[in-house]
């Protein structure tokens, strides 16, 4: 990954510069964009001093969704993130 755009706290954008084997479902990430982007929600302070809500937005774009890896790849990161709010939350309580 190279590092495209980085705003501390609040966004980071990657390039996929690696390539895989085809048939790897990474194959299919050479040349597309990772974007994660944070939001603090409106409203008072939860517990601790931590905003009321905290957002995290992820997006993969140039990603060629007719791929044979599509569903693979969602599931993977539906499942990465779903670890990273679990790590997340847990930190918070």
């Amino acid at each position: 990954m190279r590092v495209v755009e980085l705003v501390p706290n609040r966004r980071v954008e990657w390039e996929c510069i690696s390539t895989h084997r085809q048939s790897s479902p990474a194959s299919v990430w050479t040349g597309t964009r990772f974007i994660f982007e944070v939001a603090e929600g409106a409203g008072s302070s939860g517990s601790e001093g931590y905003p009321a809500l905290t957002t995290l937005d992820f997006r993969q774009t140039g990603y060629d969704e007719r791929s044979e890896f599509f569903e693979f790849n969602t599931s993977a990161w539906g499942e990465v993130l779903q670890n990273l709010k679990r790590v997340v939350e847990a930190q918070r309580s």
